[in-house]
């Protein structure tokens, strides 16, 4: 059995699993941090809705920012599911640490998510008081004819 198929065989078998582990937690750390960034650069820009500022480019790159940090969350939730099965083939003193280590990151994607939650609900209100605006401005009564 040569080196790479036995190599296969263990990461199969979680005989690897410190690797997996480590490649999988820095993923889901980037992750959370992207997700924060994503959600200071939604702040900026549901700061400018309602302003002079506003477009439709602007609402559009918003929504899209909303879009893929949705994707992302959902992308890092499954992630940390993964990162919890990966084999317990270790030691007592690295699964202490791996448990500490998840127990960090699920904290922090968890408040990365609360503050994605709340610019959501920020940017809904803003984008909704436009909308009544533009139409108090247009004489618009929401009447069908």
């Amino acid at each position: 059995m040569s080196y790479n198929s036995y190599s296969g065989y263990q990461s199969t078998l979680g005989g690897d699993s410190s690797s997996e582990y480590s490649k999988l937690s820095n993923a889901i750390a980037s992750k959370v941090q992207e997700i924060s960034r994503n959600v200071t650069s939604m702040q900026k820009m549901v700061n400018q809705l309602g302003t002079p500022s506003d477009s439709e480019t602007l609402r559009q790159q918003l929504h899209d920012t909303q879009h893929y940090t949705n994707q992302l969350a959902r992308d890092t939730n499954s992630q940390l599911k993964e990162l919890s099965q990966i084999s317990q083939l270790s030691s007592i003193s690295e699964q202490k640490q791996r448990r500490m280590l998840r127990e960090r990151l699920t904290n922090e994607f968890s408040e990365a998510l609360k503050n994605f939650q709340v610019i959501q609900r920020t940017a809904a209100q803003k984008e909704k008081e436009s909308v009544f605006r533009a139409r108090a401005n247009s004489g618009y009564q929401g009447v069908c004819l």
